[in-house]
């Protein structure tokens, strides 16, 4: 029989130069680690008492009343109704309550352009409500309230082509 060749045994400090890396050492896992440390940490008898205070104090933050949400239910919608006549159309219905509305309202300093472009905007939304003589149709002030904002927000040129169209048009 052929005498095996055996290779020498590196000593430690051989090795530790050869492979240079970190030496890991046997022992438990992060399982059972964490399941050692939560084992020790509900021991106490303080733990379960917190957890139910924090648990209660997320039950009233969640179910307590939003203020911000109670003060939008007190606003209360104001609407301006007019009843259809013979012969309107849906221009002419939102030219009057454009007409009423600024009547009311005193500091509204609309060009005639502007007020084309809110009655125009105003017929857009009336549009869907039916046109029959005696029906009412109806708006809220805060419609009608976004479109004099839009409409002074109209940049020069586009505010210059409702000028001209406006002139075609008989305002009260």
């Amino acid at each position: 029989m052929e005498k095996e060749k055996q290779l020498p045994l590196l000593s430690e400090s051989k090795t530790k130069r050869l492979y240079g890396g970190p030496v890991f050492e046997a022992g438990p896992g992060w399982g059972e680690r964490l399941g050692k440390w939560l084992k020790r940490l509900l021991a106490r008898p303080a733990l379960p008492f917190i957890a139910i205070v924090i648990l209660l104090i997320g039950i009233f933050l969640v179910l307590r009343p939003n203020k911000v949400q109670d003060i939008h239910e007190i606003q209360t919608v104001i609407t301006i109704t007019e009843t259809v006549v013979r012969g309107d159309s849906y221009a002419l219905i939102a030219r009057r309550i454009l007409a009423n509305y600024t009547s009311s309202v005193s500091d509204q300093n609309l060009t005639n352009g502007q007020k084309l472009f809110i009655e125009e905007t105003l017929r857009r939304i009336v549009a869907d409500q039916t046109l029959a003589v005696g029906a009412k149709v109806m708006i809220t002030t805060q419609e009608i309230e976004e479109a004099i904002s839009e409409a002074e927000k109209l940049k020069e040129g586009t505010l210059r082509k409702w000028e001209e169209l406006s002139k075609k048009v008989k305002f009260k």
